[in-house]
């Protein structure tokens, strides 16, 4: 359980001076390695545990809470989810709690559900049913299950590198918007950016916070800045990385144009098959998202 305590906001392992240590490579490799995965996990979702904490802050809520916060109409999220918990509406966590299993059963409500390790989608929203399903998902003592609901728009960064040691390496770390459709192929999602330093942020309004607006019916994500702040950016502000989940409709889809205040972009994208995920990338586009107003999908610039 201390190897996958990292998803809480603050993540740490009480103890005393009369007891024996409890440091992870006191364990061995094997729960260093598990520790490592799961705070790096922890880390490529930084910027929207961020954003939601600063949200949450502003308006009021909770950021980890059980389904029957967002689901409290479905009577059988009461019954079968004590297991799970969402951070935010748009992430749910789906550990392993029992020594031995290597497998997590749970239940989803009737949404679009994808996998935020594979990238692939695990359930399917049914039209004609108001009713969720249980799933059976892997789930090994190095690396926790971890699903985007349809419907959502995250940044993302992949920490999987041993360059990233700590918080400040993230903001030299390529950042992704990652769209998760939901069953009417629409998202929409937040990001808030700041110097992560600075006191009176909020009140100076020193900190940039973006709104996506995906529609896959138009092919466009429209960028709205709710606040705007004047500050020199960083890597992982630049627009250098894109990924669609549940793109089949797109399969032929391969290439966009970022239009910002100063100047447009294009991004060729792959299409991967087996994922059904759209991957579009230019790492030096040296175009910022405070600066973009919109992405149109399939477009020369």
């Amino acid at each position: 359980m201390c190897i996958r305590d990292s998803f809480y906001p603050f993540s740490r392992n009480h103890n005393d001076i009369r007891s024996r240590d409890q440091e992870p490579y006191v364990f061995g490799e094997r729960v260093m390695k598990a520790t490592r995965n799961a705070m790096r996990q922890k880390y490529s979702i930084i910027m929207y545990y961020y954003t939601k904490l600063f949200e949450t802050s502003m308006t009021g809520g909770a950021l980890f809470k059980p389904l029957f916060f967002d689901y409290p109409e479905d009577e059988k999220v009461y019954e079968r989810t004590e297991r799970i918990f969402m951070i935010g509406s748009s992430l749910l966590v789906a550990p392993v709690l029992y020594p031995g299993d290597t497998k997590v059963r749970f239940y989803l409500p009737n949404e679009h559900w994808y996998s935020l390790k594979t990238f692939s989608q695990v359930r399917h929203h049914q039209p004609n049913s108001r009713a969720g399903k249980e799933i059976e998902l892997e789930d090994h003592y190095d690396f926790v299950n971890v699903l985007v609901k349809g419907g959502s728009v995250v940044p993302y960064q992949d920490a999987h590198t041993p360059k990233v040691r700590k918080i400040e390496d993230m903001k030299d770390l390529p950042s992704e918007i990652v769209i998760a459709p939901d069953h009417e192929g629409k998202a929409s999602g937040t990001w808030v950016i700041d110097d992560g330093i600075s006191l009176r942020t909020i009140e100076d309004k020193k900190y940039t916070h973006v709104r996506f607006n995906f529609m896959m019916w138009n092919k466009m994500l429209a960028v709205n800045m709710l606040n705007s702040w004047d500050s020199k950016p960083t890597k992982s502000e630049e627009v250098s990385k894109i990924t669609i989940f549940g793109a089949e409709a797109w399969s032929r889809v391969n290439r966009l144009c970022v239009y910002a205040k100063d100047k447009s972009t294009m991004m060729m994208g792959t299409y991967n098959s087996e994922k059904k995920t759209l991957h579009f990338s230019n790492p030096q586009s040296q175009v910022f998202w405070k600066d973009v107003k919109f992405v149109r999908f399939n477009a020369n610039c």
